[in-house]
């Protein structure tokens, strides 16, 4: 579930939106359980504005776990939240803000990651709103469509090595480069990458390309030789236009 605010041109601060769709979303949904921890993750990221707040959840679970999600685009002020929570983590949590942080000072300068990373989206994942210094996963979101064939070429020479090598916990950074170069060299012309994920909250080092296919030959053919034969590394997840 998606509740977006409909301003035309400014955007609301997340604990407002949060809010104002908690209010209306009844005990079937959001569970006073549920409510509590995205109430406490929400207030913890207050000063960001954003257009949308999600609510991710399973039909008739009786458990009433749900994810919150909600998408940010002021890079500086990132910047400077990301430090206040470096003081507040330890252990393996501190390690994922230091990652978090060197993509998020590249991003200030770096003029094709400014190009084509237009957002980034923090998904908060039920079970583990627990700590007082909760580690989300993130999501880049990339607009392609519109791009010519040049501009994809530069997503992937000159954004993807950024973003594994600042952003990626596996040991093996190069060999996922490969594997995404792979991708984009032997579909050529058929795909258009609009996200990229990073599931911190899960302890999985892989990343997860989502990509859009228009064509069911050619997303079949996608499908079994990535997805199947390349899951371990690079997970794919389709989303058809």
């Amino acid at each position: 579930m998606v509740w977006h605010y409909g301003g035309d041109v400014n955007m609301i601060k997340v604990k407002q939106l949060f809010d104002r769709s908690e209010n209306r979303l009844d005990g079937s949904i959001l569970n006073n359980s549920a409510r509590k921890k995205i109430e406490k993750i929400a207030g913890d990221y207050a000063e960001f504005y954003t257009k949308e707040v999600w609510y991710e959840y399973v039909i008739n679970d009786e458990n009433k776990k749900v994810d919150f999600i909600f998408r940010i685009t002021e890079r500086k002020k990132l910047t400077r939240f990301v430090k206040n929570m470096l003081q507040r983590a330890d252990g393996e949590n501190k390690k994922i803000w230091d990652l978090i942080l060197a993509f998020s000072e590249e991003w200030n300068d770096n003029i094709y990651l400014q190009k084509y990373v237009r957002s980034m989206s923090f998904e908060f994942d039920y079970e583990q709103i627990n700590s007082n210094c909760v580690i989300p996963s993130i999501f880049l979101e990339i607009d392609t469509d519109s791009f010519e064939d040049e501009d994809k070429i530069s997503i992937y020479s000159k954004v993807m090595p950024v973003i594994v090598n600042k952003l990626s916990t596996s040991k093996n950074k190069q060999m996922l480069l490969q594997q995404i170069e792979k991708v984009y060299n032997e579909n050529d012309g058929i795909i258009a990458m609009w996200q990229i994920g990073l599931m911190y909250s899960r302890n999985d080092d892989g990343i997860r390309i989502f990509t859009n296919i228009i064509e069911t030959e050619k997303a079949e053919k996608f499908i079994y030789n990535y997805c199947c034969k390349q899951a371990k590394k690079v997970s794919l997840r389709l989303n058809k236009m």
